[in-house]
């Protein structure tokens, strides 16, 4: 059982991360979009 537990928290953890890198996609595309408003 103790594997099963691994590794249901091992598909946690990826689900995480990907949600993570959704938002740090995000918002890098919020930091460029501000950027060149500012510029124009």
């Amino acid at each position: 059982s103790r594997l099963a537990s691994e590794r249901a928290f091992e598909n946690l953890n990826n689900r995480l991360t990907d949600e993570l890198q959704l938002r740090m996609v995000d918002y890098h595309i919020g930091l460029l979009r501000a950027m060149t408003v500012e510029s124009t």
